[in-house]
């Protein structure tokens, strides 16, 4: 079923453009609001089955999807249509892992080959068999029966679940990551749906761009840019006040205390990690001990701080475009051929 109905539609879209009297290349946001649904929800997947077991799950992501299938088939606007697509692409997400989760606990490594050949055929045959039974649908029934042929699939695959499938569980309970999946669901959503709507600007405005915007790796780009403006500074302002004669040894000695801090620092992380789990009486570290790890290294970041406001204001004025006049003073460069 989800890989059917990720192709299914193509076929479709001219008459379900026709219904809501809307061109068709527009309705591109009913295929790929499906496809994005998926790889934000996908990353939960394993943690819901971990915790409520693999057969109450898929049961539950088949029914959600059915039930949007149906919603599908039922919209009377573009508008509506994309939102049952979205909830049929969460249960598209929980489904398909929690599937493949199970298939791995409950086969034995040495036939796990022969087991995932099984598992690919659903994804070969589908982007083969969807467009050409989209096509039938349309031509001799109605586009909405594209999703409605989802549900006697739905409630036989319900029923083989409950006779056949094992509810595993895991064997720990995890916490949820939630901020991390907030993240990344903002920013794969975000970037994605951003995409989408920038060339409907006529209908949204900037909607797009600063979805866009909203979803682009915020944190990690602030992070990045002063990490670089850090490392610009610190490697100039090493050799900016030296002479000739001074370079040679200060490279070597500046090298050296660029290696060392870095295994330095992997090795205090690495420290305050185990010494985070061993104090918490656990044998393997949680996302709690690795929060401590970086508060620790970012306390040491902010510690380096104070070694910088010795520094005279003036330093490194003679690589700056402040060369001549720091402050509005004069200044003789150090290095004579500036």
């Amino acid at each position: 079923m989800q890989t059917l109905d990720s192709t299914i539609i193509g076929t479709a879209l001219p008459a379900i453009g026709a219904s809501f009297a809307v061109d068709p290349v527009r309705l591109h946001m009913a295929m790929t609001s499906y496809l994005i649904a998926l790889a934000v929800f996908m990353p939960m997947s394993g943690w819901v089955a971990d915790r409520y077991g693999t057969r109450n799950v898929f049961r539950v992501a088949i029914l959600i999807f059915v039930g949007a299938s149906i919603g599908c088939g039922a919209a009377s606007s573009l508008a509506e249509l994309v939102a049952m697509r979205i909830v049929q692409g969460f249960g598209g997400a929980l489904m398909v892992p929690v599937a493949r989760l199970a298939l791995l606990r409950a086969v034995p490594k040495s036939e796990l080959v022969q087991a995932m050949t099984w598992v690919t055929v659903p994804a070969l045959v589908g982007p083969v068999v969807g467009p050409p039974l989209g096509g039938f649908l349309v031509t001799y029934a109605a586009w909405p029966w594209i999703f409605w042929i989802n549900v006697p699939f739905g409630i036989l695959g319900i029923c083989l679940a409950t006779a056949y499938f094992e509810d595993i569980r895991g064997e720990q309970r995890v916490p949820f990551d939630g901020l991390g999946f907030v993240y990344s669901g903002l920013a794969i959503g975000g970037i994605l749906f951003g995409f989408e709507l920038m060339p409907l600007r006529d209908l949204v405005g900037h909607a797009g761009h600063a979805l866009a915007a909203a979803g682009l790796i915020a944190v990690l780009f602030v992070g990045g840019f002063v990490r670089s403006l850090q490392f610009t500074a610190l490697n100039s302002i090493a050799f900016a006040d030296l002479d000739e004669r001074q370079m040679s040894r200060a490279t070597g000695f500046t090298s050296m205390a660029q290696q060392l801090s870095l295994s330095i620092g992997v090795s205090i992380a690495a420290l305050s990690l185990s010494l985070s789990a061993a104090l918490r009486g656990e044998a393997a570290p949680q996302p709690t001990d690795y929060a401590v790890a970086f508060i620790v290294v970012t306390v040491l970041v902010l510690l380096s701080a104070v070694s910088f406001l010795k520094l005279e204001s003036d330093a490194g004025a003679a690589v700056s475009r402040h060369a001549t006049t720091v402050g509005g003073a004069a200044r003789t460069p150090s290095d004579p051929r500036t």
